[in-house]
Order: structure tokens, then sequence, then C-alpha cells
């Protein structure tokens, strides 16, 4: 049952972003595109890899949505980005900063099946 929930909540969320379109909001930068989603997922991975940032997570209503509800809706994948080298300087400049890690990024699908990184 949690997982129908969960999956519930992120559809909503994601139908939302999707359909809303997403603006610029405080402490976000809102990056249109002319890639297609799938390439500037990819893209997000390989410039993390570059830089020498893991993927530790990633979450996508999308999957869930098809997967658990049968409902397809416009992709979107939440990118969490981290390297321990961040850690120390970080919580040395503020313990609260640690609810901060990692920095997560978000590629949204637009009607016009380019992308979004926000």
């Amino acid at each position: 049952m949690f997982r129908y929930l969960i999956a519930a909540v992120l559809l909503v969320i994601a139908s939302h972003a999707a359909f809303a379109g997403l603006q610029q909001r405080p402490g976000w930068v809102v990056i249109p595109t002319s890639h297609d989603y799938a390439t500037l997922t990819q893209r997000v991975k390989t410039a993390a890899a570059k830089h020498k940032l893991g993927v530790v997570s990633q979450a996508s209503a999308t999957g869930v949505a098809k997967q658990v509800l049968n409902k397809t809706i416009p992709g979107n994948t939440v990118i969490d980005l981290y390297h321990p080298r961040f850690a120390v300087p970080m919580l040395e400049a503020s313990i609260a900063a640690g609810i901060e890690a990692p920095i997560r990024v978000y590629v949204t699908e637009n009607t016009d099946k380019t992308a979004t990184l926000s």
C-alpha cells in the first residue's frame, strides 16, 4: 500500500511540474535546453563523472507512474550528485548545511520534447 501512496504522490508532483512548466524560484537555476529528455539525463551523468561527482541517487516519477499506475507522464528525473571532498568544508561552515547535501538537479521533459535542467 505504501508503494502505491508514494507512486501517487510522485505522480501528482511530477504532473504538476510537467504541465505547469518550471519557473525560476529562490535558489533555483532553470535552463531550457534543445536536448531531449533521455539525452539531457545522460549528459548530466556524464558531466558529473567528468567532474568526479558521484550520482548518489536518482528517482523518476515517470518510471513509477508507468510501472505501478500504468500511466504515462512527461519525463522527469531527480539526480543527486555529491563528492566527499565537500563534506568537511561544508560541515565546518555549518552543521545545519548537512541537510542541503547532495547537490540536486531536476531534468524535466517539455511538451515540445526538449528538456529543462533545474
